[in-house]
């Protein structure tokens, strides 16, 4: 399942399978520490003996067990343990214990569970991950919302039952159409009572990241109110940042206290003045409160803007017709440098998700194209699980930007993304189109 290396998500951590050598002095310590065990079942172990007997029962039963390590000193921190190992189902359960104090509340276990059960799926393709709960675990309860986990049962003995879903851990909110029409499809503006009903799904199924932007026309203080106090934004600059209001943006990051994770510099026109050392400047100001990330429509636009600011994230159009970022440069790039991946415009604008009629109205030019990809999936609702699996079950995207009108559609989005689906056969490669006339959007207007 797992090889033996180190597997690094940060400078200051990394997770390895746990080896015999590894049931020592330092973890049986853990144990005499009644704070760690009140809510641990297997925890009364009196000797090395009987904490390695335990050890080699897992290896049996072929549960996972991942130790959590200090890159620097290679101190032994914690565990992770996944259990009920069900690869036909693509689940398993699992448990956390980060048994040395000294690095307990420091947002650790959130960030080492995250980093877990993204490495389950990179190498197994599990993709709900379960854990159990005692109701009264507040502190672990807010630690696992915090990696995605959402209520998925109550069961009677006064313990929950969470779950962490893979794919809809990747999701961002879009907004663009929140207060706008949006797109060439016409998707209409979302009203305040599909908003509400939006509301209760992602408080359900804990989905609490959005994409903001000062473009959208948004009431800034209603989706403050509307989002949860554990929400995350990416905020998008334009105006702002051309005529350089630090003020202004600052009043954002006020508004939404800590919400927003970053700033978002919205296309790429901004970027390209950025050999103004007046412009460089003042993104050295902004950086200084929160990263930076970039939102931008070809890949020449990230090296470009990279040797001119180091941003954090980047936001790319990537569908089943346009492949370009998804080349093994580009990856090895943002890998290289830490930068997290946000595909959007996964349906193209919606227009992948249209009728022949649609498409050949709207783009006679590339009848061609569309009808071969609809000939080879005929059924619009196969089309639509492929085009929209092919962007979440994809392990070098981060995070993924969905738009929807209703709340019909968002759901509709959950229940697909709560199955797995096998594309061993499918050679996605060969659907790529390279005619930048129909997967930029900006040139539609010349089609």
């Amino acid at each position: 399942m797992l090889n033996d290396k180190n597997y690094f998500y940060n400078k200051k951590f990394f997770l390895r399978k746990l080896k015999l050598s590894d049931i020592n002095q330092n973890y049986l310590d853990w144990f005499k520490n009644k704070n760690n065990t009140k809510f641990i079942l297997n925890s009364n172990f009196k000797n090395l003996e009987e904490l390695k007997i335990y050890y080699k029962e897992q290896l049996k039963k072929k549960n996972l067990m991942l130790g959590i390590f200090e890159t620097k000193t290679l101190t032994h921190v914690g565990n992770i343990k996944f259990e009920k190992i069900d690869l036909r189902k693509k689940s398993a359960y699992l448990g956390v214990f980060i048994g040395n104090t000294n690095f307990q509340n420091h947002k650790l276990g959130s960030r080492s569970l995250v980093e877990a059960c993204n490495l389950i799926f990179k190498k197994t393709k599990i993709f709900r991950v379960f854990l159990s709960v005692r109701q009264n675990n507040l502190k672990a309860i807010s630690s696992y919302k915090n990696s995605g986990f959402y209520v998925h049962k109550i069961k009677k003995n006064a313990k929950l039952i969470m779950l962490r879903n893979y794919f809809l851990s990747k999701i961002i909110i879009g907004t663009a159409n929140f207060e706008n029409k949006y797109g060439i499809v016409g998707k209409k503006k979302i009203s305040n009572i599909e908003k509400k009903k939006i509301n209760v799904l992602c408080n359900k199924y804990n989905i609490s990241t959005y994409d903001v932007s000062e473009a959208y026309n948004l009431n800034l203080k209603l989706i403050n109110k509307m989002t949860q106090s554990n929400s995350i934004i990416y905020f998008k600059l334009l105006n702002s940042l051309k005529v350089f209001d630090l003020k202004k943006i600052l009043s954002y990051k006020k508004l939404f206290n800590k919400k927003i994770k970053y700033f978002i510099i919205h296309g790429y026109k901004q970027t390209f003045k950025f050999k103004n050392k007046k412009i460089i400047y003042n993104l050295k100001k902004i950086y200084k409160y929160l990263p930076l990330g970039i939102s931008v429509y070809s890949p020449f636009e990230i090296y470009k803007s990279h040797s001119f600011f180091k941003f954090k994230t980047v936001q790319v159009p990537i569908n089943i017709f346009d492949q370009r970022f998804l080349n093994l440069k580009i990856l090895n790039f943002l890998k290289k440098n830490n930068i997290e991946l946000c595909a959007r415009s996964i349906y193209l604008q919606g227009v992948l998700l249209q009728n022949k009629n649609f498409i050949r109205k709207n783009f006679p030019g590339f009848f061609g194209e569309f009808s071969s990809f609809f000939n080879k999936f005929s059924s619009f609702k196969l089309r639509k699980i492929l085009i929209t699996h092919f962007i979440f079950q994809n392990v070098n995207i981060d995070k993924v930007v969905v738009g929807f009108e209703n709340y019909k559609q968002f759901n509709e989005l959950i229940n697909m993304l709560d199955k797995f689906y096998s594309f061993k056969k499918i050679e996605f490669s060969k659907l790529r189109v390279n005619k930048l006339k129909l997967i930029d959007p900006r040139n539609w207007d010349n089609e």
